[in-house]
């Protein structure tokens, strides 16, 4: 089976192409807010580069965030489209997981909110898949309890995490994408709707 994964979510556009647990072709590239011009070029491209067509798509894999609204809209947009074009199955994963670091263990993913709250991911990854145990946004104090729970912390940027009294070790996004079938091996997986990073209520 190959999967076309696309993820748009943050300043860097990810695609690739992935056959069972191997990666075929990836890349990765800063968008610079140019999505709506490169997204689909970039895939055809990626498509020509693996000798393949979108025909030999079985299924599409797409970030949901949470990340920029923009950016992530446009990504599960095309992958909609594409899906529903060629009548494929379309599954949806939280962008975070996509920059884990190659760590097994429990984690936590962080990422801030412009509203002062924390988006937190937390779950388990092994060397064939990510179970995600929880999702949702935190305030600051609760966060730093959360923390207390897992074996690692994966962030965007190390700062982020200052003044947390954690002994968790702290790593930053892997961004350089690794062993993405994982992905398609999460559980559960979500719908391709988008996570926003609203107030906490």
């Amino acid at each position: 089976m190959i999967t076309l994964l696309i993820d748009t979510s943050s300043e860097y556009c990810l695609l690739a192409l992935i056959k069972d647990d191997a990666t075929l072709i990836h890349t990765f590239y800063l968008h610079h807010n140019r999505l709506s011009q490169r997204l689909v070029p970039d895939i055809i491209a990626l498509l020509h580069s693996a000798n393949l067509s979108i025909e030999t798509i079985d299924q599409i894999a797409v970030g949901v965030g949470p990340g920029s609204y923009t950016g992530t809209r446009v990504g599960v947009a095309v992958a909609k489209t594409l899906a529903f074009g060629r009548h494929l199955p379309l599954k949806g994963f939280c962008s975070l997981l996509a920059f884990l670091p190659d760590k097994e263990g429990s984690f936590a993913c962080v990422m801030p909110a412009k509203s002062g709250a924390y988006f937190l991911l937390k779950g388990h990854q092994s060397s064939h898949s990510i179970l995600v145990q929880h999702s949702g946004l935190h305030t600051r104090e609760n966060l730093s309890q959360e923390l207390h729970t897992v074996d690692f912390v994966s962030v965007n940027q190390p700062e982020t995490l200052e003044g947390f009294a954690s002994s968790q070790t702290i790593v930053p996004f892997n961004h350089c994408p690794h062993n993405l079938y994982k992905l398609l091996h999460t559980e559960p997986l979500h719908q391709a709707e988008l996570i926003y990073l609203h107030s906490p209520s």
